[in-house]
C-alpha cells in the first residue's frame, strides 16, 4: 500500500516516494513474470504503468512497456486489452 514516508530528518519528498513506489511495482511485476506467475506479474506491471503515467515518470513508463512487451506472449487477452487502453493514454 502506498503511503507517505518520513525519516528522522523530516518528511521525504513526495516525488522520491512516488518514484520508489513505481520502481517497487515494476520490480515485483518483473519478479513474478520471471517466476511464471503471469497473472500477478502483469497486474503489477500494468498498475506500475498506470501509476507512472499519473506521476509523469517517463523512465518508469518505458520500463513497464519494455517488460510488458518482453512477456507479451504470456499475457491473457484481458491484460493485453488493458495495456492497449493504457498505452493510448500515455
Amino acid at each position: 500500500m502506498y503511503q507517505d514516508q518520513s525519516s528522522r530528518i523530516g518528511k521525504i519528498s513526495e516525488q522520491y516516494t512516488n518514484d520508489q513506489y513505481g520502481t517497487l511495482l515494476v520490480g515485483l511485476g518483473t519478479y513474478y513474470l520471471k517466476h511464471q506467475d503471469y497473472n500477478r506479474g502483469f497486474q503489477l506491471i500494468l498498475n506500475g504503468l498506470d501509476f507512472a503515467n499519473k506521476i509523469k515518470n517517463k523512465d518508469s513508463i518505458l520500463e513497464c512497456i519494455k517488460i510488458f512487451e518482453e512477456f507479451r506472449y504470456c499475457a491473457i487477452e484481458e491484460a493485453k486489452l488493458r495495456y492497449k487502453k493504457m498505452i493510448r493514454e500515455v
